[in-house]
């Protein structure tokens, strides 16, 4: 089909012109873990940002960038209707789709519709969309995606600019000795803030363990850990290990709500209306809030303890809500990934979210009436 020609054709000439940094911007060179190879970037604040978002999300399979020349109809069958030749910023293969993406700053990319509008419309829910590239991709196959760094979290962003010179291609590797040791921190105890892992060997510093973090030897989670706040960043063994302590730490959340009532701290994110904000500053009536887009604003503690209490407000972390001293952060502490890869199999089968196979009926019960214990005391299963 077209759609897979245009990708096996992207794999082997991608990029399909030289970049440049363009209006002040600064070209950015980047080891790429996933690809096994230095990806070139027109700017800092473009094209850097959204290609780690690729680079990190555990969905992507693949991406080029610079893919491909597309050539474009402007208004077919209108008088003045022109032809144009653009190159996408990126092609994507993920584990359901296939996309082309064309990058632009936030600012720019809101005022596209009304400067371009042979070009760019913006669609029902209010996105900026290309439908001349839709129009010449879509028999391929593929979705064709106008984005912004808007799109992405605020906290986030922060994190990728503060791994920026960690990221760096002229950014000295970690050497072998040093990944060992890490490795081996991290086999011991699977997770940890990074404070705490500095302290446990001093000799690795915060600049190697940014740059392990960088590499792929420990695993953050950019979303929701600030990394410039050491004493609240997690580090992480592998992936498994991250997803089940923001399970359990989003659990530890609601332990701490239990015992001390709804209580704002500075670092807490939550979810209202839709939308995701991280407290910044508490004080006697009202709290400070910034939302993923890095807007700020005030409001009454008042009101967002009744909407919490209406299930309105969803809390999703707490800096530091004693997920240490669970049973199950000490249970994934001290197990193998083997293990918890077992634990979690046991707990699908149990749950039917996958077939029971071979496993007895009678085990089946057993592993049943240990969950339901679990959580009538309110533990989690996996512990």
């Amino acid at each position: 089909t077209e759609g897979t020609n245009a990708v096996i054709k992207a794999a082997s000439e991608a990029p399909v012109r030289k970049m440049h940094g363009h209006g002040g911007s600064v070209r950015v060179e980047f080891p790429s873990a996933k690809m096994g190879c230095t990806m070139v970037c027109e700017s800092r604040t473009v094209e850097y940002e959204m290609a780690l978002e690729l680079e990190r999300d555990p969905d992507v399979l693949a991406y080029w960038l610079q893919p491909m020349t597309l050539e474009l109809e402007l208004a077919p069958g209108k008088p003045g209707a022109s032809r144009i030749a653009i190159t996408p910023d990126a092609l994507i293969v993920t584990r359901t789709a296939v996309y082309l993406d064309e990058w632009k700053p936030t600012d720019r990319c809101e005022r596209l519709p009304s400067s371009r509008p042979n070009r760019y419309r913006v669609d029902a829910e209010g996105h900026v969309i290309s439908p001349p590239a839709i129009q010449k991709v879509s028999p391929w196959g593929i979705t064709f995606r106008v984005r912004h760094p808007g799109h992405l979290p605020a906290k986030y962003l922060e994190n990728l600019e503060y791994l920026r010179d960690y990221a760096d291609a002229e950014a000295p590797a970690l050497p072998d000795e040093l990944k060992q040791r890490i490795t081996g921190t991290l086999a011991q105890c699977a997770f940890g803030t990074l404070r705490d892992l500095i302290a446990c060997d001093p000799s690795i510093t915060v600049d190697h363990w940014l740059r392990a973090i960088v590499e792929g030897v420990a695993v953050v989670d950019l979303r929701n850990d600030r990394l410039a706040e050491q004493h609240t960043a997690f580090v992480y063994r592998d992936e498994q290990t991250m997803h089940v302590m923001q399970r359990e730490r989003e659990a530890a959340v609601h332990r701490q709500f239990l015992r001390h009532g709804f209580e704002l701290v500075h670092g807490m994110t939550f979810l209202l209306d839709g939308k995701r904000y991280e407290v910044e500053t508490v004080g006697n009536t009202e709290a400070l809030v910034r939302d993923d887009e890095g807007r700020s604003l005030s409001l009454k503690i008042s009101t967002l303890e009744q909407l919490y209490l209406t299930s309105k407000l969803h809390v999703e972390s707490i800096p530091c809500a004693g997920t240490e001293f669970s049973a199950l952060a000490e249970a994934v502490r001290t197990a193998t990934p083997a293990e918890v890869e077992d634990a979690q199999r046991k707990l699908a089968i149990a749950e039917g979210e996958e077939p029971a196979g071979d496993v007895p009926a009678r085990t089946l019960r057993e592993w049943r009436r240990l969950i339901a214990q679990a959580r009538l005391q309110g533990d989690d299963p996996l512990a």
